[in-house]
């Protein structure tokens, strides 16, 4: 599979980029700002992808701001890249915001280590989820709360008269 690292923190891509680096089945690659992709050691263009290769997205986010949105709906565009987000917060509507997009791994930055960035990227690669279980009590929270509401008489009529 190839990786790419997206994020506006130079130290925080070469974190994640060191700890993917000699992933056994994780080929790096760098998107600069002309678009065209190489390997991130800088050893030239990347060899042609097959087609079976799955392309995984490693979005570092501080937080889910218009700048992140941006990014996200950038690279989730096309439906060929599958996305692992990294946050420093992701407050619940942020959350379901990016679910929404295709996210399947979510991870707290303080939380990832080299073994969960790979499992996450893994999981993704074979479009499997990854989420703490925070993030999933989060979510099963949310879905209680819809489905309170929902049994009311007026679920659904809202706004209308």
């Amino acid at each position: 599979m190839t990786v790419t690292v997206h994020g506006t923190d130079p130290l925080s891509r070469a974190g994640i980029v060191r700890h993917l680096r000699d992933q056994p089945g994780v080929q790096l690659v760098d998107g600069p700002a002309d678009g065209r992709e190489g390997l991130v050691d800088g050893s030239g263009p990347p060899a042609p992808e097959p087609p079976a290769t799955v392309a995984v997205a490693v979005l570092l986010a501080g937080r889910f701001d218009e700048l992140a949105g941006a990014e996200l709906r950038r690279l989730v565009r096309g439906g060929s890249r599958r996305v692992v987000v990294i946050a420093d917060e992701l407050p619940e509507n942020d959350l379901m915001t990016v679910l929404e997009y295709g996210v399947r791994a979510v991870l707290w930055r303080h939380q990832a280590t080299r073994k969960r960035l790979l499992r996450a990227v893994q999981r993704t690669a074979r479009e499997d989820g990854d989420l703490t279980p925070e993030r999933i009590r989060t979510l099963l929270a949310r879905g209680e709360r819809t489905r309170r509401e929902c049994v009311r008489p007026d679920c659904g009529r809202r706004g209308r008269p």
